[in-house]
């Protein structure tokens, strides 16, 4: 699903290749490399399973940006963020205020959106253990919607023409 969105979004045509695209840009030494976005070892969905990529470099950092120039449509509010498995997420542009303990599978955090600016979600490390509890299922949704699960529906709108897992219901 989310796989399929990416590469519907032109990812290929972008770099000159066939290569399934990817939303995620690795970070590797400090150095953004949209070149190696199609290496970003990814599951069936588009999740990122490794920090590794395919080429076999590291990655810092995976990054992706949610909201970019057209921030000002979105306005300041409290949102929750949500994912399933192990590693370590960061939003760049918002801040998290308390962890909600969901009693669930689920990690679920507070979030403050400013309504300025950008805002990337940024994943620093994946599935640490190598178990296969990779970081995955991510939602970014107003505090007012349910938030267990990811959203995904007919009533939402787009954060940003290439992301297509962060939407926000009207």
């Amino acid at each position: 699903m989310l796989n399929d969105l990416v590469k519907q979004a032109g990812f290929e045509n972008e770099i000159g290749n066939t290569e399934a695209g990817s939303m995620w840009v690795p970070v590797i030494d400090g150095q953004w490399m949209g070149q190696y976005r199609h290496k970003v070892q990814q599951d069936s969905q588009g999740w990122p399973i490794s920090m590794t990529l395919d080429n076999r470099m590291i990655a810092d950092r995976l990054v992706t940006i949610l909201i970019d120039d057209d921030y000002r449509s979105i306005p300041a509010e409290t949102l929750t963020l949500s994912y399933r498995g192990q590693g370590e997420i960061r939003l760049e542009g918002a801040r998290i205020v308390r962890e909600i303990d969901t009693g669930n599978e689920y990690s679920q955090f507070e979030v403050i959106y400013d309504g300025q600016g950008y805002l990337s979600l940024i994943i620093e490390a994946n599935d640490p253990e190598a178990t296969g509890d990779y970081i995955r299922d991510i939602s970014l949704r107003r505090s007012s919607q349910e938030t267990a699960g990811p959203l995904i529906g007919s009533t939402s709108i787009l954060l940003h023409r290439s992301v297509s897992f962060v939407l926000f219901t009207s």
